[in-house]
Order: C-alpha cells, then sequence, then structure tokens
C-alpha cells in the first residue's frame, strides 16, 4: 500500500473507467461481499457513461474476473480484505478503499479530486486525516507527496 493524496490526476488527459463498490445508495461497507457497482467512465474530470453492473456472489476470484472483463482501472470501496485487495491489484486494478457516505457523493468527489481526507474517511479503518491509503498495481511505483519534494 502507498500514501496518495491525487486519485485522479494522473487520469485526466485520458478515459478512465472506474468502479464504486455500493449497497442501497451508498459505498458497501465491505467490497467482499459486494453484489453492484456503478461503473464510470470518466475523462478530463467530467463524468462520460455509467452503467450499474452485477457482481457474483461466489468466491473472490469471480468478483475480480468481472472487474476485468469491464476492464476496471480503480475500484473505490469500503473495506476488503487483503486477499481480496491482492487479487484485484494483481489484474492491474487500483483500489482506493476505507471509503464510505454516499455513492453520488463520492462519485463526485472522486471525479473532483476532494475524496481524500475524512469527509469520505470509513471510520475506524485507519485514515488519517490528510491522506488516504490507496494501493497501486504490482510493479507501479508511486511517491507521496513527501518523497516527491
Amino acid at each position: 500500500m502507498v500514501v496518495a493524496t491525487d486519485l485522479y490526476d494522473e487520469h485526466m488527459s485520458g478515459t478512465v473507467r472506474a468502479a464504486f463498490a455500493y449497497w442501497e445508495g451508498r459505498i458497501a461497507p465491505v467490497f467482499d461481499t459486494a453484489t453492484r457497482v456503478l461503473v464510470v467512465e470518466a475523462q478530463s474530470g467530467r463524468i462520460g457513461a455509467q452503467t450499474e453492473e452485477a457482481l457474483p456472489e461466489a468466491a473472490s476470484i469471480q468478483k475480480v474476473l468481472r472487474l476485468a472483463e469491464l476492464d476496471i482501472e480503480i475500484l473505490v470501496c469500503g473495506a476488503i480484505s487483503r486477499q481480496m485487495q491482492t487479487l484485484v491489484a494483481g489484474y492491474g486494478i487500483r483500489v482506493i478503499a476505507f471509503r464510505a457516505g454516499n455513492l453520488h457523493d463520492v462519485l463526485s468527489a472522486w471525479v473532483n479530486n476532494t475524496l481524500t481526507g475524512c469527509d469520505f474517511a470509513m471510520p475506524g479503518c485507519g485514515v488519517r486525516h490528510d491522506r488516504e491509503i490507496e494501493t497501486e498495481p504490482p510493479g507501479m511505483i508511486r511517491k507521496s507527496s513527501e518523497e516527491e519534494k
């Protein structure tokens, strides 16, 4: 895991496909048991196509294969087990975990690059007030803002 401050910024020039795991109009509390994702295409800070997609209720690998089938690049979710997080990252999907809140508020915050911080942090999950924990796909290294200075 790495500490990140920019969640959308680096994708602003191209189209990105993100999946937001949800349940009853809110970010699903645990991705491992989530059965629905909102798939969003965004480009230059604007939301394009949005579709609601089902995830298998079965084994972890089936969920991850479904995300890969959907060409997902970023997964925004609540809590996620280490095993699931490793599987998702293994398919080259960046995980932005420990987020909570109304689905459309989180989506808006993500596209406006304001998803970090306390407003959408899942309570009790170790997210510091000024940063969030994010995972990179294997082989990708991203420096924290202090390291870049």
